[in-house]
């Protein structure tokens, strides 16, 4: 436990937090205040940014192994907790989204916004990039790359498709309107107002 309260003094680490929750509450703004396709772009990432952060589902259970059974530290409920907090609120986030746009576009940010935030993580508080060789170092970004570029082509196209069906149903009601107005000039229909009983 000595040695994961050291891990979480370092400044790195710590640098790491404050950026998470900047970045979450930047989201949260453009949720709030932001135009409607920046409310969608951060609706996509804002729930796989929180869950990304998995270092205490890892730092819990090594500490969980680590005891003898006779002494618990507080320091290990606070994980748990966090362990258990993080996924849950990501997961509520993404079905936040998943109830404002379509599940291709909310399944593929969220993932894409997971892989990254958790390797972020991963690079900050484990190190990772220390412990790869040079093959890895090259095929690593790469494969980042590639998630990402599918996370975007998917939600582009989503992005499309839903601006194509909205676009569909306008010109319908378009049409609708301009066909009532004819049959109303050729006298197909009559208006409600020729209806009107004057006294």
């Amino acid at each position: 436990m000595d040695d994961i309260r050291e891990q979480y003094r370092e400044p790195q680490l710590l640098a790491y937090f404050g950026g998470v929750l900047i970045w979450v509450s930047i989201l949260a703004l453009v949720i709030n205040r932001g135009s409607s396709g920046w409310r969608r772009f951060a609706w996509g990432l804002i729930g796989g940014s929180v869950t990304g952060v998995q270092n205490f589902i890892k730092d819990s259970l090594a500490v969980v192994h680590g005891l003898d059974g006779s002494h618990f530290p507080p320091q290990l409920f606070l994980m748990l907790l966090m362990a258990g907090l993080l996924p849950l609120a990501g997961l509520l986030l993404l079905m936040q989204c998943m109830k404002r746009f379509d599940a291709l576009y909310s399944a593929s940010m969220f993932v894409g916004s997971l892989v990254v935030s958790s390797s972020i993580m991963a690079a900050v508080h484990y190190h990772t990039f220390d412990n790869i060789d040079r093959i890895g170092l090259f095929f690593y970004p790469v494969g980042l790359l590639t998630i990402i570029s599918g996370t975007v082509v998917l939600a582009v196209e989503s992005y499309q498709r839903e601006e194509s069906d909205s676009r569909g149903k306008f010109d319908a009601k378009q049409l609708d309107i301009y066909t009532y107005s004819a049959k109303c000039e050729y006298g197909a229909i009559e208006p409600a107002s020729r209806h009107v009983i004057h006294t």
